[in-house]
């Protein structure tokens, strides 16, 4: 069933979700696999009406987040995501702080510091990157304040969910949609793993396990049922897995024996979309293909700002649901989460 099949996006959103009440607590964002498919559904549906409202206010401030404080904890820089982020934070007239923390993962229990749980008190949401699956739990125990993983060692759900935005928009669908990946398994490839499923999207994958591992062990546990879903396939060739795909996806990698080209493409659907998760190689894909106009990395990079803008108030103990409620150009309310 496609996200967009009601064409007026503000009164659809408004209905479907005005009394809407996340089950979702602090720690199930850090364990994404246990968050139910129709809580990922109704995030992607407030990206697509954030994105619109954004685009007919040309990105000007919407002070949504007036007053609030959003923290971006990295453990190294990254140009994408911060850009991403920080532009998010100025269209929703939230404060932002960046800290960087190069040796998170060298601590014995991050969250016992005093300058984390400092950063806690001090703001209203923690968006962290690059930081430890492990870490991320321990650092969750600590803080009063929703924490949301756009990438760790694991999963990266800030890429991939900016991919399915880019999915509904080209498709206008995402139930029925088969995707291709050939590449290592990165917290990219456990992401779609992990929620394919969820969206009746089907995967063939060809892992290249360039690093003498396959699939990481954590994630081989958490997606045991996911694993042996019908929507899961493993293929053996590069020619197997684009077979009667829509969706190629590709990352950084050495192998030139399973390079996507223009003439393995021939396999794939007509339809075809490319998706790089950047930066790119010459070994992973020809430039015909990279270059050509069916690349769509760059409108899900685009999509990145609209994940991005999602917030919500972590429930306090003994205490209703504290949501950020606020007006729109469109629509005299605006629910926005996380």
């Amino acid at each position: 069933m496609s996200l967009l099949k009601n064409s007026n996006l503000t009164p659809f959103v408004k209905k479907s979700w005005r009394n809407f009440r996340t089950q979702t607590t602090l720690h199930n964002f850090i364990k994404p696999e246990t968050i139910s498919a129709d809580y990922w559904k109704k995030l992607l549906s407030t990206a697509f009406h954030l994105k619109e409202v954004v685009r007919k206010n040309n990105k000007n401030c919407l002070n949504l987040l007036k007053n609030k404080h959003v923290t971006l904890l990295f453990e190294h820089p990254h140009g994408r995501f911060q850009v991403a982020f920080s532009l998010a934070c100025s269209i929703l007239g939230a404060r932002k702080t960046l800290y960087l923390e190069r040796d998170f993962e060298s601590q014995p229990n991050p969250a016992d510091c005093g300058r984390y749980v400092l950063l806690s008190e001090l703001s209203d949401m923690l968006v962290v990157h690059g930081i430890p699956q492990w870490s991320l739990l321990k650092l969750g125990e600590f803080t009063t304040i929703p924490i949301f993983p756009a990438s760790c060692n694991i999963y990266s759900l800030q890429k991939v969910l900016s991919d399915f935005m880019t999915f509904q928009e080209i498709f206008n669908k995402l139930e029925g949609l088969t995707i291709a990946y050939v590449g290592p398994p990165t917290p990219v490839f456990n992401s779609y793993l992990l929620l394919c499923p969820l969206f009746g999207i089907k995967i063939q994958y060809l892992c290249i396990c360039v690093y003498g591992s396959g699939l990481m062990s954590p994630v081989k546990k958490s997606l045991k049922k996911n694993l042996k879903s019908k929507f899961i396939q493993e293929r053996n060739s590069v020619r197997e897995t684009v077979k009667n795909s829509n969706v190629i996806v590709t990352t950084l990698h050495p192998e030139r024996a399973t390079q996507i080209t223009l003439d393995i493409l021939k396999e794939a659907s007509s339809n075809w979309i490319f998706l790089h998760s950047l930066p790119r190689s010459e070994s992973e894909v020809h430039d015909d293909v990279f270059h050509h106009k069916n690349n769509m990395s760059w409108t899900s990079s685009e999509n990145h700002l609209y994940i991005a803008m999602l917030k919500r108030k972590k429930k306090k103990k003994g205490r209703e649901p504290n949501y950020f409620i606020a007006k729109s150009i469109t629509e005299p309310k605006v629910l926005t989460w996380f």
